[in-house]
């Protein structure tokens, strides 16, 4: 909006921005939160990210040391946000925490694009191995792994996955929980992304298809498995921030207004 003049008054200017004081994750228990929109977090050099840090207070911060395989940063990349892309090929980010599989909420906004990653390939996942993790990459082939898989496109979307000692729940868009029988077992590997087939012990991705083609904007992790306020809370706080309420369904409490406190 143009400055408006008054003579004998001070000049008013109103810029209109995302707002992040109605409703965000700072207002409840995170376990690591990484915003791309926040170019305070993002440490890059030439556009290349190696540093990621996360918001949640826990400084679980993802991490890239080898110059070659980190993710660029493209400014003002979804609803005039910034993000972040991993190419495919390379790209990968390893934040220090190892996730309980058990006892944990997952909520990602991100978009798959042309190439590894698409022909429904797993993006999320939850590994039950001696070295489980929780990832996110193109990697969809190992035996026992939770994981959502996607439709072959590359629309923004929101998913959410969570898992117990029994099952696995998901949803992508804020839309019906799924859930399936799982028998995952804790991790002992840190979160991954990017990236998601690993040999048992390491912490370089192995394997000849492990890098996932996508754009990320946030993740948003919370201890425990959420109740179903604070996740379409969450759901909303993601759609209305990255311009995804259309993907909401029409019964979802934030579908037209945003989250308050």
């Amino acid at each position: 909006m143009s400055p408006i003049y008054v003579p004998g008054k001070v000049t008013l200017a109103k810029e209109f921005t995302w707002n992040e004081t109605v409703w965000n994750p700072s207002m409840i228990s995170t376990a690591l939160w990484l915003d791309a929109a926040d170019a305070s977090t993002i440490t890059e050099s030439g556009g290349a990210v190696s540093q990621w840090d996360d918001k949640s207070g826990n400084d679980r911060n993802a991490t890239q040391g080898t110059s070659g395989s980190r993710p660029a940063i493209v400014l003002a990349g979804q609803n005039g946000l910034n993000i972040l892309r991993f190419d495919g090929s390379d790209d990968w980010l390893d934040a220090a925490y190892a996730m309980p599989i058990h006892n944990i909420g997952v909520f990602v906004a991100w978009k798959l694009n042309t190439g590894t990653g698409l022909n429904n390939k797993t993006v999320m996942g939850m590994r039950p191995i001696s070295d489980g993790r929780f990832y996110i990459s193109s990697e969809s082939y190992w035996k026992g792994t939770a994981t959502i898989n996607v439709t072959d496109n590359t629309d923004w979307r929101i998913s959410y996955l969570s898992g117990s000692s029994t099952q696995i729940l998901a949803s992508i868009n804020g839309g019906a929980v799924a859930t399936a029988s799982d028998t995952n077992t804790a991790t002992t590997g840190n979160v991954i992304v990017g990236a998601g087939s690993f040999s048992p012990g390491s912490n370089s991705p192995s394997g000849s298809t492990p890098h996932a083609n996508c754009d990320l904007g946030e993740i948003v992790m919370v201890t425990g498995t959420p109740s179903t306020d604070t996740r379409q809370r969450i759901e909303g706080y993601l759609a209305h921030k990255w311009g995804l309420t259309a993907n909401l369904p029409a019964g979802h409490p934030y579908k037209t207004v945003g989250p308050t406190p």
